[in-house]
Protein backbone atom coordinates (compact mmCIF):
# COMPACT_ATOMS: atom_id res chain seq x y z
CA UNK A 1 0.00 0.00 0.00
CA UNK A 2 2.73 2.21 0.55
CA UNK A 3 4.21 1.77 -2.41
CA UNK A 4 1.00 2.41 -4.45
CA UNK A 5 1.00 5.95 -2.56
CA UNK A 6 4.78 6.97 -3.25
CA UNK A 7 4.01 5.87 -6.94
CA UNK A 8 0.98 7.76 -6.91
CA UNK A 9 2.61 11.05 -6.08
CA UNK A 10 5.63 10.31 -7.94
CA UNK A 11 3.15 10.92 -11.11
CA UNK A 12 1.41 13.89 -9.65
CA UNK A 13 4.73 15.41 -9.48
CA UNK A 14 5.97 14.61 -12.98
CA UNK A 15 2.26 15.38 -14.18
CA UNK A 16 2.95 18.61 -12.67
CA UNK A 17 6.30 19.74 -13.86
CA UNK A 18 5.00 18.34 -17.25
CA UNK A 19 2.31 20.49 -17.56
CA UNK A 20 4.42 23.67 -16.46
CA UNK A 21 7.05 22.98 -19.09
CA UNK A 22 3.59 22.33 -21.68
CA UNK A 23 2.61 25.81 -20.08
CA UNK A 24 5.71 27.56 -20.80
CA UNK A 25 6.45 26.20 -23.72
CA UNK A 26 3.11 27.62 -24.79
CA UNK A 27 3.45 31.25 -23.38
CA UNK A 28 6.79 31.30 -25.30
CA UNK A 29 5.03 30.26 -28.49
CA UNK A 30 1.77 33.11 -27.96
CA UNK A 31 4.61 35.74 -27.17
CA UNK A 32 7.42 35.09 -30.33
CA UNK A 33 3.94 34.96 -32.57
CA UNK A 34 3.02 38.45 -31.13
CA UNK A 35 6.02 40.04 -31.53
CA UNK A 36 6.21 38.30 -35.08
CA UNK A 37 2.89 39.39 -36.09
CA UNK A 38 4.04 43.35 -35.25
CA UNK A 39 7.33 42.58 -36.75
CA UNK A 40 9.38 42.99 -33.72
CA UNK A 41 12.65 41.25 -33.08
CA UNK A 42 13.20 40.77 -29.65
CA UNK A 43 17.29 40.14 -30.21
CA UNK A 44 16.76 43.82 -31.71
CA UNK A 45 14.99 45.86 -28.83
CA UNK A 46 17.11 44.03 -26.44
CA UNK A 47 20.63 45.31 -27.72
CA UNK A 48 19.29 48.80 -29.29
CA UNK A 49 22.58 50.57 -28.40
CA UNK A 50 22.64 53.81 -26.83
CA UNK A 51 24.47 57.53 -27.90
CA UNK A 52 26.34 59.17 -25.08
CA UNK A 53 26.88 62.02 -27.30
CA UNK A 54 26.04 64.11 -30.59
CA UNK A 55 28.99 62.59 -32.43
CA UNK A 56 28.32 59.24 -31.65
CA UNK A 57 24.88 59.75 -32.90
CA UNK A 58 25.80 61.90 -36.30
CA UNK A 59 28.27 58.82 -36.93
CA UNK A 60 25.24 56.26 -36.79
CA UNK A 61 23.22 58.37 -38.57
CA UNK A 62 25.72 58.88 -41.40
CA UNK A 63 25.46 54.90 -41.89
CA UNK A 64 22.08 54.36 -40.79
CA UNK A 65 22.80 52.04 -37.25
CA UNK A 66 20.34 51.38 -35.06
CA UNK A 67 20.67 53.47 -31.79
CA UNK A 68 18.96 55.90 -29.24
CA UNK A 69 20.18 59.10 -28.27
CA UNK A 70 18.94 61.68 -25.71
CA UNK A 71 19.78 65.67 -27.22
CA UNK A 72 19.47 68.63 -24.96
CA UNK A 73 20.04 71.37 -27.04
CA UNK A 74 17.55 74.20 -26.82
CA UNK A 75 14.83 71.40 -25.97
CA UNK A 76 15.20 67.73 -24.95
CA UNK A 77 14.52 64.82 -27.93
CA UNK A 78 14.68 61.61 -27.86
CA UNK A 79 16.21 59.92 -31.58
CA UNK A 80 15.92 56.67 -32.49
CA UNK A 81 17.69 55.38 -35.51
CA UNK A 82 14.98 52.60 -37.19
CA UNK A 83 16.34 51.63 -40.06
CA UNK A 84 16.84 52.05 -43.93
CA UNK A 85 13.82 52.78 -46.19
CA UNK A 86 15.38 52.89 -49.91
CA UNK A 87 18.27 55.80 -49.72
CA UNK A 88 16.79 56.79 -46.74
CA UNK A 89 17.10 56.40 -42.77
CA UNK A 90 14.15 56.09 -40.75
CA UNK A 91 14.66 58.27 -37.17
CA UNK A 92 11.99 58.71 -35.06
CA UNK A 93 12.58 62.07 -33.13
CA UNK A 94 9.96 62.91 -30.02
CA UNK A 95 10.19 65.94 -28.29
CA UNK A 96 10.45 65.46 -24.08
CA UNK A 97 10.59 68.42 -23.11
CA UNK A 98 10.35 72.22 -24.44
CA UNK A 99 12.73 74.53 -22.21
CA UNK A 100 11.64 77.27 -24.38
CA UNK A 101 9.05 78.52 -27.05
CA UNK A 102 6.12 80.13 -28.25
CA UNK A 103 2.73 80.17 -26.91
CA UNK A 104 0.83 76.73 -27.04
CA UNK A 105 4.08 75.28 -27.66
CA UNK A 106 3.58 73.06 -24.31
CA UNK A 107 1.15 70.45 -26.42
CA UNK A 108 3.99 69.64 -28.06
CA UNK A 109 5.56 67.82 -25.63
CA UNK A 110 5.35 63.93 -25.42
CA UNK A 111 4.57 64.52 -29.45
CA UNK A 112 6.69 62.26 -31.73
CA UNK A 113 7.32 62.23 -35.88
CA UNK A 114 9.03 60.31 -38.07
CA UNK A 115 11.79 61.47 -40.49
CA UNK A 116 13.51 60.12 -43.46
CA UNK A 117 16.41 61.29 -43.55
CA UNK A 118 18.93 61.18 -46.61
CA UNK A 119 21.56 58.25 -46.52
CA UNK A 120 24.94 59.72 -45.25
CA UNK A 121 23.61 62.86 -43.99
CA UNK A 122 24.04 63.99 -40.53
CA UNK A 123 20.76 66.19 -40.14
CA UNK A 124 19.38 66.53 -37.11
CA UNK A 125 15.84 65.31 -37.30
CA UNK A 126 13.07 67.82 -37.76
CA UNK A 127 15.79 70.73 -39.35
CA UNK A 128 13.67 69.81 -41.99
CA UNK A 129 10.32 69.20 -41.06
CA UNK A 130 9.50 68.58 -45.36
CA UNK A 131 10.70 65.04 -44.64
CA UNK A 132 8.74 64.09 -41.55
CA UNK A 133 5.34 63.09 -41.00
CA UNK A 134 3.46 62.25 -37.32
CA UNK A 135 1.86 64.13 -34.96
CA UNK A 136 4.51 66.23 -33.99
CA UNK A 137 4.99 67.46 -37.33
CA UNK A 138 1.40 68.97 -37.61
CA UNK A 139 1.54 70.16 -33.80
CA UNK A 140 4.37 72.34 -35.21
CA UNK A 141 2.89 73.28 -38.06
CA UNK A 142 -0.56 74.57 -36.20
CA UNK A 143 2.16 76.49 -33.48
CA UNK A 144 3.51 77.94 -36.61
CA UNK A 145 0.24 78.94 -38.12
CA UNK A 146 -1.00 80.66 -34.57
CA UNK A 147 2.07 82.91 -34.50
CA UNK A 148 1.39 84.12 -38.01
CA UNK A 149 -2.11 84.42 -37.10
CA UNK A 150 -1.18 86.63 -34.10
CA UNK A 151 1.49 88.54 -35.80
CA UNK A 152 -0.59 89.58 -38.79
CA UNK A 153 -3.89 90.38 -36.52
CA UNK A 154 -1.21 92.49 -33.91
CA UNK A 155 0.48 94.49 -36.84
CA UNK A 156 -2.34 94.72 -39.49
CA UNK A 157 -2.05 98.71 -39.64
CA UNK A 158 1.84 98.16 -40.42
CA UNK A 159 1.28 95.60 -42.94
CA UNK A 160 -1.13 98.15 -44.56
CA UNK A 161 1.17 100.99 -44.49
CA UNK A 162 3.86 98.90 -45.90
CA UNK A 163 1.88 97.40 -48.90
CA UNK A 164 0.67 101.14 -49.61
CA UNK A 165 3.92 102.16 -49.57
CA UNK A 166 4.58 99.11 -52.61
CA UNK A 167 1.80 100.08 -54.77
Amino acid sequence: MKKRKKNKSKEKSVLGILTLVLLVVLLLGEAYFILSFYNIDILKVITVKKCEDLDCFEAALKNCKKVEFRYAGENIWKYEIKGKQGNNCLVSAKLLQLKQGPFNAEKLEGKSMICEIPKGSVDLPGEDLSVCSGELKEEIQDVLIERLHSYIAENLGKISEDIKKVF
